[in-house]
């Protein structure tokens, strides 16, 4: 019985490590997908490590691909932090997807957090566009920039359409905080919205533990019955 259960905690192991694959944009079938936004905190760092991936809805019209991430599923990503999420704040995470171009839009994001003198503050998106110019001050790597100001200084950072081999895109755009809780009267210039750099995947199917175990136990098999004829040759 201990052989057995050993072998299947192994083979719990080996069924938990089915890789996800990119989403398939070529199957139109709704049903969850696996989103994981990355996170840096450089802008100019694209598709290097992400949060934990949040569970969104795949939908397609034939032209469009599109994806919901719930806000409350965006909240869980920021629990833990410095400034927590406001409760029901988040909207949701909304990415649409063209099926002819892979070009990406993401819809504006709005996101509270809770300041730790008690005030809420918030941020307002303008949506995001893989097709869009944008980047950061070199001096000041959250805050939003165009290349086409005169010497301003600014990193491009370029967008990119949606990659079917690895699942990842970048879509470019800005959100306002319309109040500073530091300096109510102080203004806050647009940041650089990194929620546009984006890694989507299926949701892998899960490999039966069982079966695992009956490969085990026939690998043993086959390794008893060869250490068994080299024991008859050598007597």
């Amino acid at each position: 019985m201990g052989a057995l259960l050993a072998a299947f905690a192994a083979a719990t192991l080996l069924a938990g490590s089915a890789s996800a694959l990119p989403l398939d944009l070529a199957n139109p079938a709704p049903r969850t997908l696996l989103v994981e936004i990355e996170n840096s905190g450089d802008p100019r760092i694209v598709g290097a490590s992400y949060y934990p991936a949040v569970t969104g809805a795949y939908s397609s019209d034939g032209s469009t691909g599109r994806i919901v991430v719930a806000g409350t599923s965006l909240e869980t990503l920021y629990q833990g932090f410095t400034f927590p999420p406001v409760p029901g704040s988040f909207s949701d995470l909304v990415v649409e997807i063209d099926l002819a171009t892979l070009e990406v839009v993401v819809e504006p994001l709005n996101l509270v957090f809770r300041h730790s003198t008690g005030v809420n503050f918030g941020f307002v998106g303008n949506g995001l566009d893989s097709t869009a110019i944008g980047g950061v001050f070199d001096l000041f790597s959250a805050v939003f920039c165009t290349t086409s100001i005169p010497e301003s200084a600014c990193s491009p950072i370029p967008g990119a359409p949606y990659d079917p081999a690895t699942g990842t895109l970048n879509a470019i755009g800005s959100y306002d905080v319309p109040f500073n809780p530091e300096d109510p009267t102080g203004f806050v210039p647009p940041l650089f919205d990194t929620h546009g750099d984006l890694r989507l995947s299926e949701v892998p199917e899960p490999r039966s533990a069982w079966l695992v175990i009956l490969a085990l136990a026939g690998l043993a098999k086959a390794r008893a019955s060869v250490a068994g004829q080299r024991a008859t040759t050598v007597g």
